[in-house]
């Protein structure tokens, strides 16, 4: 068993640090296709809020309190997203493309922050992309390290164990076993948008799978103690 657990764990981190490695050579392809991964994802978001916005110029409070030129102003926005919304989701995440410039002809502070209400989740939006955007490349960075050293750290308790000392061969094995758990949670069909969007995606990653061995480890000599 103790072999084909070395060997398990050499193929693994070969495979990480091969994976590694590439992300150096495709950084620009990892960028590309994080655009339209999470352009798509926030197309429901804006959706949802685009829907709250007609609602809310279509009551009467609205109605009553705005100008009908600023009326204008929030259904032509509403219209530009509702004939062409790939279009308008695409520009509101490009770095310099806005859909349309919103403007507020009034000096009132209330009607002015009535607007920032109806489109404040714009700014939202582009800052959750630009965040995710520029952070794809060493969120997968750190994912792959991280499984390249916890691999690595592996190995090496696998190699440390001799004759009837077992500990370093439990530890490795519990270590390898918490390295699949915290891989297993990514492997679907919706991987990439666990990077883009989860909060755990970067430094929660180590962070959890190094919580998860020690949680592992732990339970183990509390169940050899109690047996």
């Amino acid at each position: 068993m103790k072999k084909i657990l070395f060997g398990i764990q050499f193929i693994c981190l070969i495979f990480f640090l091969l994976g590694f490695l590439v992300t150096f050579f495709m950084a620009n392809e990892i960028r590309e296709h994080s655009r339209s991964a999470i352009t798509e994802s926030l197309a429901k978001k804006v959706e949802k809020s685009m829907t709250l916005t007609e609602e809310l110029v279509e009551s009467p409070k609205v109605q009553e309190y705005l100008a009908q030129h600023q009326i204008e102003v929030i259904k032509e926005e509403i219209a530009l997203y509702r004939n062409d919304t790939n279009s308008y989701v695409t520009n509101l995440t490009t770095e310099t493309g806005v859909p349309s410039s919103v403007v507020v002809e009034t000096k009132n502070p209330l009607k002015k922050r009535l607007f920032q209400k109806i489109f404040g989740w714009k700014k939202g939006i582009k800052e959750k992309f630009k965040k995710s955007f520029n952070g794809i490349v060493l969120d997968v960075q750190i994912f792959l390290f991280s499984n390249i050293f916890a691999f690595g750290a592996a190995l090496y308790l696998n190699r440390k164990t001799e004759g009837n000392d077992r500990n370093y061969y439990i530890a490795s094995t519990i270590l390898t076993l918490s390295i699949i758990l915290s891989i297993a949670g990514y492997l679907d069909q919706n991987w990439f948008f666990k990077f883009l969007l989860n909060d755990f995606a970067g430094w929660g990653y180590p962070a959890g799978l190094i919580l998860l061995f020690g949680w592992l480890l732990f339970n183990y000599h509390q169940s050899k103690k109690s047996a």
